[in-house]
């Protein structure tokens, strides 16, 4: 029996992971896969392996592999949307609010070049599947929400709309760079957003 062994070479009971301890787990194994395999080639086999857990656990956790990517989608997408707010929001209002927008959106282009081609597979799978494109777009919405609050009343456009063509024209931008460096310098998103939306950026950015 265990406990007529010296305490040195007794068995510890095993420690079970909780269900999140798991779940977080699997989303960092995920990301892996992802980032080294793409999203149409990595598989849930690989993902729990990385993880080091059964299939079984993955799905005891996660629906299939578009729930993990999802998930991993939407904490990135409210990391950076935080980073961008907060670097806006130190600017002053106006046209340096704009340009503020423009370099931290540039910035963001060049922090995980590895994201981009991932998310273009992810987007036109989505594109194929009504579930996940209605998912996705309830994101993309909430983010657009977020980013027009900050603009007034007296935009070129409808705030909504300003901020659709904020995040069209980084997005696109960001192929652009990823392809051809020099065709988008670190000036480019920053001038444009000052002449699309110069005097047009609300004092509420810096509420």
């Amino acid at each position: 029996m265990d406990q007529n062994l010296p305490p040195s070479t007794r068995r510890r009971p095993r420690v079970r992971p909780t269900r999140e301890e798991t779940r977080q787990a699997i989303l960092k194994a995920g990301e892996e896969v992802f980032r080294e395999r793409g999203y149409q080639p990595a598989s849930i086999e690989e993902i729990a392996a990385r993880a080091g857990f059964t299939k079984g656990a993955v799905y005891s956790s996660f629906a299939n592999k578009d729930e993990i990517f999802l998930e991993l989608f939407t904490a990135r997408v409210e990391r950076r949307s935080a980073h961008v707010m907060e670097t806006v929001r130190a600017a002053a209002p106006g046209e340096a609010q704009a340009h503020a927008l423009g370099v931290a959106l540039t910035g963001l282009m060049d922090s995980e070049p590895d994201w981009i081609p991932l998310l273009l597979e992810f987007w036109v799978h989505a594109l194929r599947d009504p579930e996940l494109r209605a998912k996705l777009g309830a994101l993309r919405q909430r983010v657009r929400h977020s980013l027009a609050a900050g603009f007034g009343s007296d935009t070129p456009v409808s705030p909504e709309m300003a901020a659709t063509l904020v995040f069209a024209l980084a997005n696109g931008l960001a192929l652009e760079r990823l392809t051809d460096p020099a065709s988008v310098p670190d000036f480019l998103l920053p001038t444009v957003l000052e002449r699309l939306l110069h005097g047009y950026v609300h004092d509420g950015m810096k509420d």
